[in-house]
C-alpha cells in the first residue's frame, strides 16, 4: 500500500448526508493521514456542520482525525444575497441559506481561517477535497497566497 497522503476535507455535512458516505469511503481508503475535516456552511449552516462531523467521526472510532469550525454566516454574505434576492425559478436548493442564519463572530472567524492555515503549513502539501463551498479556503488564500496545497 502506497504511504498515505495527508488530506483537509471541505464539508458541510449534514446528519444523514452525501458527505457523510463520501467520508466513508475516505475512512476505508486509508490512503490519506492525516486526516482534517472542516466545517462549512452549505447543506447546513457550519455550528451543525461540525456537530455532525463530530458524530460521524466518533461513530466511525476514529481518534486521529481533527474537526476544524467553520466560517459564520456573515462570511457567506455574498452567496447569501443571491439566493435572498434571486427570482429564477432554476434555483430550487439553497440549503442553508435558506435557513434562518445563527449569529456571526469576527473573531471566531479569523480563528477558523486560521486554524486552516496552519493546518495546511502542517500537513505539508495536503490534497483538499471540496465536499462544501470553499470559502474558507478562499480566505485563507487571500491571506496566504504562498499556501502549498497539493491537489483540490
Amino acid at each position: 500500500m502506497p504511504h498515505p497522503r495527508p488530506v483537509i476535507v471541505i464539508s458541510d455535512a449534514q446528519a444523514l448526508g452525501d458527505d457523510g458516505a463520501a467520508l466513508a469511503l475516505l475512512f476505508a481508503s486509508r490512503r490519506f493521514s492525516p486526516v482534517t475535516l472542516v466545517a462549512s456552511s452549505g447543506n447546513v449552516w457550519a455550528d451543525e456542520a461540525y456537530a455532525n462531523l463530530k458524530n460521524l467521526v466518533a461513530r466511525f472510532g476514529l481518534r486521529d482525525v481533527t474537526i476544524l469550525k467553520g466560517l459564520s454566516p456573515e462570511k457567506n454574505r455574498a452567496r447569501l444575497g443571491y439566493f435572498e434576492t434571486t427570482h429564477r425559478s432554476d434555483v430550487r436548493f439553497a440549503g442553508a441559506l435558506r435557513m434562518a442564519p445563527p449569529k456571526s463572530n469576527p473573531a471566531e472567524d479569523d480563528a477558523a481561517i486560521a486554524n486552516l492555515i496552519v493546518a495546511i503549513e502542517g500537513a505539508e502539501n495536503p490534497e483538499i477535497i471540496l465536499l462544501a463551498p470553499a470559502t474558507i479556503l478562499s480566505a485563507a488564500l487571500a491571506q496566504r497566497p504562498d499556501l502549498s496545497i497539493g491537489r483540490v
